[in-house]
């Protein structure tokens, strides 16, 4: 990308200092976009336009920048008394115009990315296959995925007396999965998930829903019905069904809005929503989206919906904050009373800076919340960003106020304490692969059905107990990935039910 910058009404004689701290500005904010365009457009012709005028009486700056495209051409314009707001301003506009830009090139509606958005949804008996980092559904863990018998005989089935033959194709010695990355995507460790466990007493029926995950938390695809050996009070189950869900999930995002003086709420507000607006990527029709904010309190923005340009409309509507303060911890405890009340898989998006300035609760009030809300909350960390935004805007000392509380390590026990996921991204430019990270851990698991064949005392709590085995050989299922590589897996399920 070529860019030019012109400067207009600094006098070289007077203002040589001031001239060249706008060109350092403005030079700190061009990566972002290049990035952006280089990723986008690496083999077309883009020039960008930049020109910075100053205006007498009061010295008012004046930034206007065009980026001319392949037909198109992009402009934004922003005056006031504060350079580095005008210019974090303007080039947050630019880079929002391209985003939708690079959307329609791609046929695509802005609210909507068709590729990804495709899918099956859940139904009795069929397999629904996890996302893959890059948003799309992997091909080899497609083709190994549907070999997974789905039309076996139910337990229902088999407690009426009906005839199964079991076939070769429900067992396997070994399972070979799609090769994943080395690191987890979230930081420090997550927190304890719960298990969704069904007690049927008019039919015995007991269905589990639960997690196989690498040691990196990422779901393992492809096991077999044979491969799952379930034990209640130590007696293995017979006949147990396996599928693989996708279930619909009500997402709430709670985001920072406020707490900071306006040039700095301006530009760090137009970062979390940009945040927020692609959480909207991985979701799918079926999905509900909440939009609540932070300050003074915790306010609704936009209550459950499953209309995404209803719910784009809303985060780009979002306008910068006046002055107040930023109570988190208040505001994880109204969102943890507002999650108890609704129903199916669930969870928060807290995209926050996790700073707190005057809040009511206290720091283990919020965690006792959190833990008690059986809600996970996965958080997106707006720490980086904060400190790049006050780099470019100051003052100093608001960076030292940040560095002298324990935002992260606060934001990670919040995450951890309600069994989500933490995150740390570098930037906002592209947060696919996180979202489908977070999408994946909350929609997909494996569900087993069996008929209990315990039929005494329904009061006191059953033990249970999940097992990967390979029974041809009598031992532990043994995974692999696609070059051959050895996967630890973890079954994630809770010890006992009561039914």
């Amino acid at each position: 990308m070529r860019h030019n910058l012109d400067m207009k009404g600094f006098k070289q004689d007077e203002s040589p200092a001031e001239e060249q701290e706008i060109r350092k500005l403005i030079e700190r904010k061009m990566p972002s976009l290049n990035k952006r365009v280089e990723a986008s457009a690496p083999d077309d012709e883009i020039f960008l336009r930049v020109l910075v005028e100053q205006s007498p009486p009061n010295k008012a700056y004046h930034l206007s920048v065009t980026l001319d495209l392949p037909g198109k051409t992009l402009a934004a314009k922003e005056a006031g008394i504060n350079i580095g707001s005008v210019i974090s301003a303007v080039f947050s506009e630019v880079e929002r115009q391209f985003d939708t830009y690079r959307a329609s090139r791609r046929g695509e509606l802005e609210w909507k990315r068709i590729a990804r958005r495709k899918g099956t949804s859940t139904t009795k008996g069929c397999v629904l296959l996890p996302y893959t980092r890059s948003g799309t559904r992997n091909l080899v863990a497609t083709a190994a995925v549907l070999s997974l018998t789905v039309g076996t005989i139910s337990a229902e089935a088999s407690a009426q007396g009906s005839p199964q033959e079991k076939p070769t194709s429900n067992v396997s010695s070994s399972v070979r999965i799609p090769i994943r990355p080395d690191k987890p995507l979230f930081q420090s460790q997550q927190g304890k998930q719960k298990t969704e466990i069904h007690y049927d007493r008019a039919t015995g029926i007991v269905t589990l829903k639960l997690l196989v995950q690498d040691p990196n938390g990422y779901f393992i695809p492809n096991i077999r019905r044979g491969n799952f050996a379930v034990y209640e009070n130590g007696v293995r189950q017979q006949d147990v069904g396996v599928g693989v869900e996708h279930a619909p999930v009500s997402l709430a995002l709670l985001m920072e809005h406020g707490g900071h003086y306006p040039g700095l709420n301006k530009a760090f507000c137009e970062e979390v929503s940009r945040t927020a607006q692609q959480a909207l990527d991985a979701l799918g029709p079926e999905d509900k989206l909440a939009i609540w904010t932070y300050g003074d309190m915790m306010k609704e923005v936009l209550d459950f919906s499953q209309d995404h340009q209803l719910i784009d409309n809303a985060l780009f509507e979002l306008r910068p904050p006046g002055v107040s303060e930023i109570n988190l911890y208040d505001a994880l405890i109204s969102a943890s009373e507002r999650m108890r009340r609704v129903a199916g898989r669930k969870a928060v998006l807290l995209i926050s800076s996790g700073v707190d300035t005057f809040s009511k609760a206290t720091y283990e009030d919020a965690v006792k919340a959190v833990r008690d809300s059986n809600t996970p909350i996965y958080v997106i960390s707006m720490l980086p960003t904060l400190r790049n935004e006050i780099e470019t805007l100051g003052p100093a000392e608001a960076m030292k106020a940040i560095d002298s509380t324990p935002t992260e390590k606060e934001l990670t026990a919040f995450a951890q304490a309600s069994g989500g996921r933490f995150y740390v991204p570098e930037n906002t430019l592209d947060l696919s692969g996180m979202y489908d990270d977070i999408i994946e851990n909350l929609k997909v698991r494996y569900v087993l059905t069996y008929k209990s064949s315990i039929h005494t005392d329904t009061s006191s709590p059953r033990n249970v107990r999940v097992e990967l085995v390979n029974p041809s050989a009598g031992g532990p299922l043994q995974i692999v990935d696609t070059n051959g590589r050895t996967v630890r897996a973890k079954v994630i399920i809770q010890d006992s039910y009561t039914p």
